[in-house]
């Protein structure tokens, strides 16, 4: 679905996090990240059917809340790998036009979301990055194309590049 209404799949995720260290390597952290795609409505008869451009643009933004558990492994040293299981609030915008009209969109659902990932220095400041994976249900696919190709889900797999500000211990 992503293919034919964008022209491509994935994309480029904004964000931020905070983290605070609880007690030795277990921490909990907050954070929000964004993403918008525009493309183009796109009629399709049934799942075998040729796609057809119908030339109506169509933008759409999703803002994800992640809110994580986990704990670093080798807390305090200056390389430390960790891990982290928890849930991602999604909030979901699409806009179009067509023919004057417009087809809004929202609505939120909430899902899972985990990652592991390694991080570089020691106090405030750190660099890492991660590899992770969430999955939110039902939170696309009332109508249209996505009912047709019987996706409702939106995450996957992402890896991110970070600086991380750290609170605490």
């Amino acid at each position: 679905m992503n293919k034919a209404v964008f022209g491509s799949s994935g994309g480029v995720t904004f964000g931020g996090a905070v983290r605070y260290n609880v007690w030795r390597g277990a921490f909990v952290s907050a954070g929000a990240r964004s993403f918008s795609k525009d493309g183009e409505r796109v009629f399709l008869a049934s799942a075998g059917s040729p796609l057809q451009k119908l030339g109506f643009p169509v933008s759409l933004k999703l803002t994800p809340i992640l809110l994580t558990a986990g704990y670093r492994f080798r807390h305090g040293r200056l390389i430390v790998p960790y891990a982290h299981v928890g849930a991602a609030i999604t909030s979901y915008s699409e806009t179009s036009d067509v023919a004057g009209e417009s087809f809004d969109d929202e609505g939120s659902q909430t899902g899972f979301m985990g990652a592991a990932g390694v991080e570089a220095g020691r106090g405030l400041l750190r660099f890492g990055v991660e590899l992770g994976y969430s999955n939110v249900s039902g939170a696309v696919g009332l109508g249209g194309v996505s009912k047709l190709y019987g996706e409702d889900e939106i995450g996957g797999f992402h890896v991110v590049g970070k600086v991380a500000v750290a609170f605490g211990l």
